[in-house]
């Protein structure tokens, strides 16, 4: 159970870290909470994306450069049935 509860404060973390990093930190904060065995499994252009450098350089600095005001709402996370 407390592994459990361990990995749940990771998420607040994460998502903290992730929106108050700056373009260029967006790579450092993927590869510190996801690794470089992460992978991104999406739609048509993207595919599937292996490592956190790449998937960071392929889907969310573009991203965050074209949106910097982006917020992510971390009450629901994507997949999240909410």
């Amino acid at each position: 159970m407390r592994a459990i509860v361990g990995s749940k404060a990771l998420v607040p973390r994460y998502f903290d870290e992730f929106e108050n990093a700056a373009v260029d930190g967006v790579n450092g904060v993927i590869g510190r909470f996801g690794g470089d065995d992460l992978r991104f499994r999406g739609v048509h252009l993207f595919n599937e994306i292996q490592g956190a450098s790449e998937i960071a350089d392929t889907i969310w600095r573009p991203l965050r450069e074209a949106f910097p005001r982006m917020q992510i709402d971390s009450r629901s996370p994507p997949g999240n049935a909410a």
